[in-house]
């Protein structure tokens, strides 16, 4: 997918933090902007007594951002 090497390669690029939260807002915009459906996932869990938060999203059955190997409680969804 398109989108998701455009925010991969360009994580690299800049300058500032570029963590889940924001690449999965940049995929959003991109994915809205072009009429294609996602599912935006927000997600929390436990490590060694600290939680951990994660955002990612899908679309198509496609993680655009990944939600890597750890188990996450979906807190919210949020599908458009």
């Amino acid at each position: 997918m398109l989108i998701k090497k455009s925010i991969q390669r360009s994580s690299h690029l800049i300058f500032w933090k570029n963590l889940c939260l924001e690449q999965s807002l940049t995929a959003l915009i991109m994915l809205r902007k072009r009429k294609i459906p996602y599912t935006l996932y927000f997600g929390i869990r436990k490590n060694n007594s600290k939680l951990q938060a994660h955002v990612w999203i899908s679309s198509e059955s496609i993680y655009v951002i990944e939600k890597g190997n750890e188990e996450f409680t979906i807190l919210k969804e949020y599908s458009g």
